[in-house]
């Protein structure tokens, strides 16, 4: 008797792009070849278009479930979930064309409704959530670890092309976060890190590497003219709060990315009344909406400008994990990582993961302390990241790289040992 083929539920909540559609299709690719049989759960595409299940970012726009499922069997999805977590996050999400703050409760049910369903249609062996703190897939994400089901990290990485894939997850959650550079890389191969880190940023063309839409503000005109504007700038640069598990702020998933601060803005705050030069915090894209209190304080501003004229502008980027802190080394601009992220306890940004660090964080970064030996070993860190870490496209001119075939065959053998 054929033994049945095991499923792999691969999520994404991305547009696809040329680059995408190759990377799902060698993704796919990865699975057949081992027996699996994969399904991707997205927008949709004609690289996945035979095994689609449909996904939207607008969560009404999700389709109903064929089977109807009773009142019994809801109780039973719903118990393998932390529901005031994932209530009030549905809370934080922007453009679903509806008040989440009414409607949040179906949005809610929606999400669980289809988590449910296809763990019941498929009997996935291996699920991939392109984001675990997201309610999105997250819901399912959660519902697969309470069952015992394999549910790993798939998301688009801080370098173009490139992916996360891991069991831990994004910023404080990830494998890497609290690990030194001396746990990564051998002494032995620490200066070929260095060089071949080297080689990697030269060649890396971050231009066109923007994720979303930037605007161009005459804020920022006005801001060049300010007259604190003869003083060492700050930028700061906050990631997606509302998807990556800083709410609620009582949760330890917050904790483990930002134990210092309750939100991004709190510690763009903190940060500003321990400086009297400009500090700027560019708003997520996903931040519609918001209100930002810089009372207290006239050297805050809130500019929705584009990043990339702000990284130029900038003396120092200080962030809370957005994966512009990169693009930002990559430029040779000194970072304060206020954070829990695959930078922290690396000799690479100046730390200042609670209010008591700002000072001294501050005083490095205003004088560049150390600025060589940081830059040396952002360039090991790189070097290790396309080589043991990232997944990227398959590269003719550099076979070192962890393609998504590589990086396939050791997540499924590290399931059988």
């Amino acid at each position: 008797m054929k033994t049945k083929e095991p499923v792999a539920i691969i999520s994404n909540l991305a547009p696809v792009g040329p680059h995408e559609a190759r990377f799902f299709a060698d993704l796919l690719a990865a699975f057949k070849t081992r027996g699996w049989t994969p399904y991707v759960w997205s927008i949709p595409n004609s690289a996945y278009s035979e095994c689609h299940i449909p996904l939207s970012w607008t969560i009404s726009r999700w389709p109903s479930p064929q089977q109807a499922y009773g009142a019994e069997e809801m109780q039973e999805a719903y118990s393998l979930i932390d529901v005031s977590k994932w209530r009030e996050r549905v809370g934080q999400l922007v453009k679903q064309y509806c008040d989440v703050a009414q409607e949040g409760d179906r949005l809610l049910d929606i999400i669980v409704r289809n988590s449910w369903d296809i763990l019941k249609k498929y009997q996935p062996s291996l699920f991939l959530s392109w984001n675990t703190l997201c309610p999105h897939t997250g819901i399912l994400h959660e519902m697969c670890g309470k069952l015992g089901i394999q549910a790993v990290l798939l998301e688009r990485a801080f370098f173009p092309n490139t992916w996360f894939l891991e069991e831990g997850g994004l910023l404080g959650h990830s494998i890497l976060a609290r690990k030194c550079l001396d746990d990564l890389i051998p002494a032995g191969d620490y200066t070929r890190r260095v060089e071949d880190g080297t080689k990697i940023l030269q060649g890396l063309d971050t231009r066109s590497y923007v994720k979303y839409q930037q605007n161009q503000t005459t804020t920022f005109t006005d801001l060049q003219n300010h007259p604190r504007a003869n003083r060492p700038k700050i930028v700061f640069f906050p990631p997606d709060d509302g998807t990556l598990g800083f709410v609620p702020v009582h949760h330890e998933d917050r904790c483990k990315t930002l134990p210092g601060y309750s939100s991004s803005f709190d510690a763009a705050r903190c940060l500003a009344a321990e400086y009297d030069g400009l500090v700027v915090f560019k708003p997520h894209p996903s931040f519609i909406g918001r209100q930002f209190d810089v009372s207290g304080l006239d050297n805050l501003f809130v500019v929705d400008h584009d990043f990339r004229d702000l990284i130029v502008w900038a003396d120092i980027i200080a962030s809370t994990g957005s994966g512009l802190a990169f693009l930002a080394l990559n430029a040779g601009k000194p970072v304060i990582s206020m954070s829990v992220d695959i930078l922290f306890n690396k000799g690479i940004v100046y730390e200042a993961v609670c209010r008591e660090e700002i000072p001294l964080a501050l005083h490095r970064a205003l004088n560049n302390e150390e600025c060589e030996r940081h830059d040396e070993h952002y360039r090991a860190l790189v070097s290790y990241l396309y080589s043991d870490y990232l997944v990227s496209l398959a590269s003719e001119k550099d076979g070192s790289l962890n393609t998504v075939d590589a990086a396939i065959g050791k997540l499924l053998n590290r399931r059988t040992l």
